[in-house]
């Protein structure tokens, strides 16, 4: 049994694969930046919380727009120790409180198009499990990490990020972006 699209665009014959940058030319784009946030400890922080709201019931084929996650670019810093900094994502983490959305910026500004992700930064939730692991990506002293994997967060799916530093003090810089479709 295939996977059905949830809207014509995510057919194959109109690719999402987007090297030329159609979709943010369509003002189809968004990217959510976090930091720079220095982390005070050796912990794993989550940073960042990425939904895509399950739809409400009846809403179906071609009201539905899945979240394709490409690119996540991270970066590490500090001025004694090991700059390194591990950023871990986890897919579907169980959320205990929600608090203040950051609102993702499109990134075609003159787009009228807003995201339909709901974005929170660190202190705005609280996470009770992080979900499944996803991926691993680390930064070290002042480089920075971009990966390209392609993440699909369907209606109710969401992205988790976490950082941690293996020295407390580092500052960090995570960008998330996607293309809704």
């Amino acid at each position: 049994m295939g996977l059905t699209p949830a809207t014509q665009n995510q057919v194959p014959e109109h690719s999402i694969l987007d090297y030329f940058n159609k979709q943010t030319y369509l003002g189809n784009a968004f990217s959510f930046p976090i930091g720079p946030e220095t982390i005070n400890s050796t912990n794993e922080t989550p940073i960042a919380l990425i939904l895509n709201p399950a739809l409400a019931a009846g809403v179906a084929f071609p009201n539905q727009k899945a979240l394709f996650q490409n690119l996540r670019t991270t970066a590490s810093d500090i001025a004694s120790g090991d700059g390194t900094t591990f950023f871990r994502y986890y897919l579907n983490p169980t959320i205990a409180t929600q608090g203040t959305k950051t609102t993702p910026i499109n990134c075609r500004p003159a787009s009228a198009t807003t995201s339909i992700a709901s974005c929170y930064v660190n202190g705005q939730f609280t996470v009770s499990s992080n979900g499944t692991l996803a991926r691993v990506i680390t930064a070290g002293y002042s480089s920075i990490n971009d990966s390209n994997l392609l993440f699909i967060l369907d209606p109710g799916q969401s992205l988790l990020v976490t950082a941690q530093p293996v020295t407390s003090g580092a500052t960090i810089i995570n960008a998330n972006s996607w293309y809704e479709l």
